[in-house]
């Protein structure tokens, strides 16, 4: 249904996206991670036509979506971070002016505000001003504004940033249930809130899709073997060479000696129950003790932390230089003013 095919979109001389690609093909509802800044909303914009690409293209049942394409927007709907409306308006009057912009019938547009304000469970809220609702109930009514038009595909750009942390099961059990009616695509640069309501996920690095699939298969896989973290005294060459003479172990790595030469070591292994006896036989043969063992169960979270590092990096980079230039600019100002 929506395919995402070698999207380039620059940010002056910086590439923000560099020829990513992605596809969903049916109902249901789909995580798109990335670190802070690396451009989910930049493309987010672009699925829904906000903004138009600089290569690739993205297209809905072959149809290719752009800025100009007035009919085809219609059936992808953002729900945006933060939801920019007149303070005033109450949820309905918001509605009513979604509908009207989007040329829904009238017949229609009152049907579908009255099931919109059901669905999300705003009807308590309906009549008060916007800027008299909390924040979770502005992030409903976002979600209702995105239903308004009876759109296939639902983007949703991370809207649950200012929502109390007490609401955030009724965020997701929502999005969960249109995940069951729309395609449904959560970007969000939190692992656990993913987790939460997605079946499946894509991880965005360095301006493309790092790693893609179902949640249980990702994480099964990188399990296939298993880590233990143990700490061992003794001669660091000698304890690393008993390690990796122990049946079923793969590897082993030091990654820290103390001043007492006690040696902090990584070892990968096969799934093995009795692996801890193993290397306790095999480190007591060299006079070795272990003085700790703790088994590593890898899950999504320390995959995206790991893959999205450099951009995460990058990100607080260009939040610094944006500060300085803020600072350099106040101190010549202040010089030019004396």
């Amino acid at each position: 249904m929506l395919e995402i095919k070698e999207i380039v979109k620059r940010r002056g001389e910086e590439s923000v996206l560099c020829g990513l690609s992605l596809d969903f093909k049916e109902k249901g509802i789909y995580g798109v991670l990335g670190a802070e800044g690396a451009g989910k909303t930049t493309l987010a914009e672009i699925i829904c036509g906000c903004r138009d690409t600089d290569d690739g293209e993205i297209t809905v049942d072959g149809e290719k979506m752009s800025r100009s394409a007035y009919k085809l927007k219609t059936r992808v709907r953002l729900v945006p971070t933060d939801l920019v409306a007149d303070g005033s308006m109450t949820p309905v009057e918001y509605l009513d002016f979604v509908g009207d912009s989007l040329g829904v019938e009238s017949d229609k547009k009152y049907r579908q505000i009255k099931e919109a304000i059901e669905l999300v469970g705003l009807e308590e809220q309906q009549n008060k001003t916007l800027s008299a609702i909390g924040a979770a109930a502005r992030c409903k009514l976002a979600i209702a504004a995105s239903l308004i038009g009876n759109p296939e595909i639902i983007i949703v750009d991370e809207p649950f940033s200012a929502v109390e942390s007490t609401a955030m099961t009724e965020m997701y059990d929502l999005l969960k249930m249109l995940g069951k009616i729309k395609t449904v695509v959560l970007f969000s640069h939190k692992p656990s809130e993913v987790k939460n309501v997605c079946d499946s996920v894509a991880i965005m690095s360095g301006g493309k899709i790092a790693l893609c699939g179902k949640i249980s298969d990702i994480e099964a896989k990188i399990n296939s073997t298993h880590e233990l973290h143990i700490s061992v005294r003794g001669n660091a060459d000698d304890i690393i060479k008993a390690i990796k003479d122990t049946e079923n172990v793969i590897n082993a790595k030091v990654t820290s000696t103390d001043k007492n030469n006690v040696n902090a070591i990584s070892v990968e292994h096969y799934p093995d129950p009795k692996m801890k006896d193993k290397l306790f036989a095999s480190l007591s043969a060299i006079n070795a003790p272990m003085l700790s063992v703790k088994a590593i169960t890898l899950t999504l979270d320390d995959v995206f932390y790991s893959l999205t590092a450099s951009d995460a990096r990058k990100n607080r980079e260009r939040q610094e230089k944006i500060a300085a230039d803020a600072n350099e600019t106040k101190r010549f100002g202040r010089r030019r003013s004396k």
